[in-house]
């Protein structure tokens, strides 16, 4: 167990809300699994797959124009990374999906009002590397993209989360990189800065409590799930702390996590 220790003066605190998932459409184009497992809700939204080396599959997407008017898109895989506070975006490598997944059609019009299913292989190496890959199959539209009154070119896609894991052994290793005061506000008011990296070979979601020391004794302050961690990936957390008296103080952060353990930081 690693324990980081910062001296800071306090003060309320917002929890740190764990993500979810949500629906897959915007403006007129929608996209979302044609296959839905009834005993696992994320697959009306995700695909997840676990598989072997060298190991091929085959599934379905829907894409659908919910507009009045014929839309033209592009269908294409893409792989997945992180921004820098751990929100989910698209890749511009080709590293893994991106190159995996090869869908049937990858340009087709949609007439007003309809949907289609779109077949799609992925077809995973002899020599992909153990663990979880991540990435998208995205629709985009092709048609003349919108201008806004401000000059910017506006163009729509919306990606399908796939998630792959490549059996094998596993390796679970999270690494605090740097833990740092962010800002001392007002009348109780504080928050710390957490830089996490993944080290390991899959997705970690991480439960972080930090434990306050000051002239009167300890408070440890559970803060719950941080969101997800892709593997070799690192992110910036802000930690808020609630209630904590003003004052001279010192905190240790500690992490539990593991997808089939629970491992302290």
């Amino acid at each position: 167990m690693k324990k980081y220790l910062i001296p800071f003066i306090v003060t309320l605190v917002l929890l740190f809300q764990p993500r979810s998932a949500y629906a897959i459409e915007s403006g007129p184009l929608a996209i979302y699994p044609t296959k839905v497992d009834p005993k696992n809700p994320i697959s009306r939204s995700w695909f997840v797959y676990k598989v072997e080396a060298g190991e091929s599959l085959k599934d379905e997407v829907t894409v659908e124009n919910k507009s009045n008017a014929p839309l033209t898109v592009k269908i294409y895989a893409a792989d997945a990374t992180t921004t820098a506070e751990g929100a989910f975006t698209l890749s511009p490598l080709k590293e893994g999906i991106a190159l995996w997944l090869i869908p049937f059609e990858t340009k087709i019009t949609l007439p007003a009002k309809t949907q289609t299913a779109i077949p799609f292989n992925i077809n995973v190496p002899i020599d992909a590397p153990t663990g979880d890959s991540v990435g998208a199959i995205v629709v985009e539209e092709v048609n003349a993209p919108a201008e806004n009154p401000t000059g910017v070119t506006i163009v729509s896609r919306l990606g399908a989360r796939v998630y792959v894991t490549v059996a094998g052994e596993t390796k679970e290793k999270l690494e605090i990189l740097k833990l740092e005061k962010l800002k001392i506000g007002s009348e109780n008011n504080s928050s710390l800065n957490l830089t996490i990296k993944n080290e390991g070979n899959v997705i970690l979601r991480p439960e972080a409590s930090v434990t306050v020391l000051g002239l009167f004794g300890a408070r440890e302050l559970r803060l719950g799930n941080l969101g997800q961690v892709l593997a070799g990936k690192t992110v910036d957390q802000t930690l808020s702390l609630d209630k904590i008296p003003s004052g001279a103080l010192w905190a240790s952060v500690k992490l539990n996590y593991g997808t089939t353990t629970r491992n302290p930081i």
